[in-house]
This record gives C-alpha cells, sequence and structure tokens, in this order.
C-alpha cells in the first residue's frame, strides 16, 4: 500500500513538507515530494524533492499518535532528515499533473463540440429544413444527453478533488501493514466507514482518459437513445429448466454431505442463471487450544524479573578487557540503583576480580579485592557510579542484601523517580530505569521504552522487547512447564486481559532459551532462543479477565544445549511477532 502524507512541524520532528511511504519485503521505501529540514525556533532549510530511499526494517520505528497522527524515525545514518510527524493520509493518486491536465482539456473541448452539434441538429430538425424529423429529433435527444454527461464531468473536474477516505482510516490500513514488519508497533482499529453521500466531485474517477473514451462514450450514448426510441421489443416466452445432482449416500472425510445442485431459469421475461455452490469441506486443520477457567495475573512473567526484585540493583556500565606487562586486567564502570522507598546511608560494594588457572580448567584463583564506598544518602530512584579496574579475566560484583521488593511494588521507589533516570547519561542506567516502570505498572514504562529503541543498540534490543512485551494487553503468568517424553513440554499459564475490550483470536507463543537474563547487565549479551512453539487459542478473555491455557508443545532442541528457561508471549494473532 502506497500513502502521501504531510510531515508537520513538531518538536519530535526534524521534517517538514510531502513525502511518499510504502511498504515492502526488505523495507519501508520512503520518497521525498518535497520536504526541508525543520528545528523549532529557525526557519525551514532548503526544499529537498525527488530523493527515494528503502529503509531496512531493522532501522524503523513507528508509533502512533492518536487517531490521526503517526511518528515516524529512520535510522539517521541514512538520512539527516529522519524524524517525522505525519499527518493528512492520502492514497497514492495515479492521476498525476499532467494527466488532470490533459483530460481536463477533453473534457472542455468534447463539451464544446457536442454543444455545437447539438445547436445544428436542433436547427436542421425544424420542419422546414429538412425531412427525418424524427430521426433527426431523436439524434439530437441523444447527443443532448452526451452534452450532459460531459457537462456533469466538467463540474466534476472543476470541484474539490479530495480522497473520499478519510485520513484516519488510510492511516489505520497503513499502520496494519506497518505491524506485519515491525512487531513492536501497535497498528489503529480500523474504523468502520459510513456510507458517505455521493457527490459530483467523485463522478471524475468514472470518466474516460482519452480523446477515444469520449468518442466511445458519445456512440454508446447515442444508440441508447436510438433504440430506446426504436419499436417495441418482442417478449422472451418463459421457459424454466432445471437441474440437480445430489450425491446421496456420500459424505466426506469430516462427515459432511456432499451435494451440489444448479438451477437454471427464466425470470420476468429475463434469462438469469442462478448456481447453487457445492457445501465447502474445511481442510483438517489442528484445533485451537481452548481457554479454560477463570484466572487473575499480577504482573506478567517476564526474565527481567524471573526471582523478586532486590532493593539495591549493581550494575555494569562497562567493561574493558586491557593486556599490563603480559597479564589480563579488566576496567569497569559500575552503578549501583536504590528501587526502594528509603534512603540507603554508607553503602560499602566490593568488586573481586579472578584469573583462570591454566592447569585447572574450569576454575580460577582469587586476584584482588577493590572495596567501593559511597557516604550516601542514595535516595530512592537514585543511582551512584564509580571506576574500578583489577588483574583478572572475570570478576564478581559484592553488594550488601538489602532485602527485596514486594510482589506488588508497594514498597518500590516513586514511578517519577524512575521516570527521570530514564534521561540518565548511561544507558544501562535508563533500561533498568525503564524496566522499572514497567514492573510498576506505570503506562510511561512505554513510551520510555519506544525512545530508548529508537537509538537502539544491536545488543540492546532484546532486553527492551521484553520491556515491551510486559505492556501487552495480555499479561501471562502462573507459568508451569513440565518435561514429557519426545522433547515435549507440558505447558500451563495465566492469561490475563488488561484492557477495557474482550479479546478474541488469540495466539500463545512458548520459547525454550539456554540461559536466563543477568540482570546486572542489560546489555550484556541475550540468551539463545533454542527452540519455539505457537499456537493459537479459541474463546474469548472478558475485559480485566483471566483465563487458563494448558497445551502440550514440541520444543526439540536437537543436538544443541537444553533449555534452562522459559519465555511465554499471548496476544492477538496480528500482534504477535
Amino acid at each position: 500500500m502506497r500513502v502521501r502524507c504531510r510531515a508537520a512541524a513538531d518538536f519530535r520532528s526534524n521534517t517538514v513538507g510531502c513525502l511518499e511511504l510504502e511498504c515492502a519485503t526488505e523495507g519501508l521505501l520512503v520518497s521525498y515530494q518535497g520536504v526541508s529540514s525543520y528545528r523549532q525556533g529557525y526557519a525551514p532549510g532548503p526544499l529537498t524533492r525527488g530523493i527515494q530511499l528503502c529503509a531496512p526494517w531493522r532501522a524503523v520505528y513507528a508509533t502512533r499518535l492518536g487517531e490521526e497522527n503517526l511518528l515516524l524515525s529512520l535510522d539517521e545514518k541514512l538520512t539527516p532528515l529522519n524524524r517525522f510527524f505525519l499527518g493528512s493520509f492520502s492514497r497514492d493518486d495515479p492521476l498525476l499533473a499532467p494527466e488532470q491536465r490533459r483530460r481536463r482539456r477533453i473534457l472542455w473541448i468534447g463539451a464544446a463540440a457536442t454543444l455545437s452539434v447539438t445547436l445544428v441538429i436542433f436547427g436542421l430538425a425544424l420542419p422546414s429544413a429538412i425531412p427525418h424529423v424524427g430521426a433527426l429529433t431523436t439524434l439530437g435527444i441523444a447527443v443532448s444527453a452526451a452534452l450532459l454527461i460531459l457537462l456533469l464531468g466538467v463540474a466534476a473536474d472543476a470541484g474539490p478533488n479530495r480522497d473520499p477516505v478519510p485520513s484516519r482510516t488510510i492511516l489505520a490500513e497503513f499502520s496494519h501493514e506497518l505491524a506485519c514488519h515491525l512487531p513492536h508497533h501497535l497498528p489503529l482499529e480500523i474504523p468502520t466507514e459510513t456510507r458517505q453521500p455521493w457527490s459530483i466531485s467523485q463522478l471524475g474517477a468514472v470518466l474516460p482518459r482519452s480523446t477515444v473514451g469520449i468518442a466511445i462514450t458519445l456512440t454508446a450514448t447515442a444508440l441508447a437513445a436510438l433504440i430506446s426510441t426504436s419499436g417495441h421489443r418482442p417478449t422472451p416466452a418463459v421457459n424454466s429448466i432445471a437441474v440437480g445432482i445430489d450425491t446421496k449416500g456420500k459424505r466426506d472425510e469430516t462427515g459432511a454431505h456432499v451435494s451440489v445442485s444448479h438451477a437454471l431459469a427464466t425470470r420476468s421475461g429475463r434469462d438469469s442463471l442462478d448456481v447453487i455452490p457445492p457445501q465447502s469441506t474445511a481442510l483438517v486443520s489442528k484445533p485451537d487450544v481452548p481457554l479454560g477457567a477463570d484466572c487473575q495475573c499480577t504482573r506478567h512473567a517476564s526474565l527481567l524479573w524471573p526471582r523478586p526484585l532486590p532493593r539495591l540493583s549493581p550494575l555494569v556500565i562497562k567493561r574493558r578487557d586491557v593486556t599490563h606487562g603480559g597479564h589480563q586486567h579488566i576496567e569497569l564502570e559500575l552503578a549501583a540503583i536504590n528501587n526502594g522507598d528509603r534512603s540507603i546511608e554508607k553503602l560499602s560494594v566490593a568488586v573481586v576480580f579472578y584469573e583462570s588457572r591454566a592447569r585447572a580448567q574450569g576454575q580460577r584463583q582469587k586476584g584482588v579485592e577493590r572495596p567501593l564506598y559511597f557516604e550516601g544518602p542514595l535516595r530512592p530512584g537514585r543511582a551512584i557510579k564509580w571506576q574500578v579496574d583489577g588483574r583478572g579475566t572475570s570478576f564478581e560484583v559484592l553488594a550488601p542484601d538489602l532485602g527485596t521488593l514486594n510482589e506488588d511494588g508497594s514498597d518500590a521507589a516513586p514511578s517519577d523517580a524512575f521516570l527521570a533516570l530514564t534521561a540518565a547519561h548511561h544507558r544501562p542506567v535508563r533500561l533498568h530505569a525503564a524496566m522499572l516502570l514497567a514492573f510498576l505498572h506505570d503506562p510511561r514504562a512505554r513510551p520510555a521504552a519506544i525512545a530508548l529503541r529508537e537509538a537502539r543498540q544491536e545488543n540492546e534490543l532484546s532486553y527492551l522487547d521484553r520491556v515491551l512485551d510486559t505492556t501487552r494487553d495480555v499479561q501471562v503468568c502462573q507459568v508451569s512447564v513440565t518435561p514429557e517424553a519426545d522433547e515435549r513440554y507440558r505447558v500451563r499459564s495465566c492469561l490475563y486481559n488488561t484492557s477495557k475490550e474482550a479479546l478474541t483470536e488469540l495466539s500463545l507463543r512458548i520459547r525454550a532459551l539456554d540461559a536466563e537474563l543477568d540482570p546486572r547487565s542489560p546489555v550484556a549479551d541475550p540468551p539463545t532462543v533454542l527452540a519455539e512453539h505457537s499456537e493459537a487459542l479459541s474463546g474469548i478473555i472478558p475485559a480485566r479477565s483471566g483465563r487458563l491455557a494448558e497445551l502440550l508443545a514440541a520444543l526439540p532442541t536437537e543436538t544443541g544445549p537444553s533449555a534452562r528457561a522459559f519465555e511465554i508471549l499471548a496476544d492477538r494473532k496480528d500482534l504477535l511477532p
């Protein structure tokens, strides 16, 4: 689907003007029809037009803004004009300006010529001027009808040329196409269109586009008028034929009776053919998994919090391995974040560096221990950073155990503190803050994760995707995975609908992973997906309600490592990546 839209001035945008967008397999096709750079408080830059580019889907991010606007971002490596606040959507009009001018010229010439011929015919049709007055009068009526058609065409051409489909409907359709390529783009609901009253401006879309077409229109109109004024046509005899074929006693694989019947009948002097199609035989397919009894969820069971969150979270911001004097050294940047609602005084942390033993693989010897200290207070939702280095090939952070947060997050730091932390200088701290907002069910978690994803790095995608997964309408909790024979697992979980509308046509996805996430390093390499299994669900989950789902999932890992963690997602089929 190719759409035209307008980029408006906005603090989230750096581009204004008109552009065209089209979803393709390889990426998003962007065509600049006339755009300028924009910066709030400055005059727009020079006009850029005629430039086309294809942005890979991994370099595209789009988020809806209400029903009329779309915020679109491209990787700045592709183009400096990469952020758009889009509105005024319309379908790509195949009638370009030259074609419109040509059709306008044909309409006016045809109207003038038809008017001239009509006046001549009526002048010759006077009884004293020419014989066969009846035939000429009939022809005059035909040409007058053609003149009326052309006048309507002129009125249509002079009227406003507007797309009869509203902008919000086109945006909704385009949003659904984007969701097929961007897993975390939430498409707009396509509004139910009501039939608009027909306007004369819509006639231009059905008029002929060439002189030959105009001539054919005039000829057909004249012939229709001549035939309509000719003698009475004989009424054909009324005949009736009925043929029926019924394969009685034969049934298909599903036990349904197969029957075919055809009827040929004549009704009201007009021949017609009524065909009754055969009963369709559906292909035998795997039935959907039914939803079970009611259940409740406190929050989504995510790899981000497989266990209760600690009140103090040490984070590895950056690691650098260097060689000094033939020995391996590690340079670290560490942070500590106070997740709880109470200040921390006199915070002591230690980092222990280890060296691997060459003669005994799998063992390590303690090298050096570096103590770290902060006088405090470390207030709720705040972070402190240290730099430390030591000789070794691995390390361990020893932080004090201050307990864990309550399951409902009632003793966590205020959400506003974590929101402020999403603007911290170091991205691991910002990722951790977005995760805490999601843990607290704060609606600002999703836009915070989206903002981080716009400037995403490859090693952060999985972490941000899991933050966004926790904000889906369907939360998954009470997860139980039990291994059975032949690398099959019995999966049981509660699916809770957090939205205000009932949900149906759902799908469940189970992933087997080789490891869990490391909460101390949001930018570490994510766990590898060993196997994946999807199932369609039958039934409805009412608003603010939950239903149990139980199924048998095949998760073969072949000859690789066995699964050490499982991840389950549920959502509508069109929204699940």
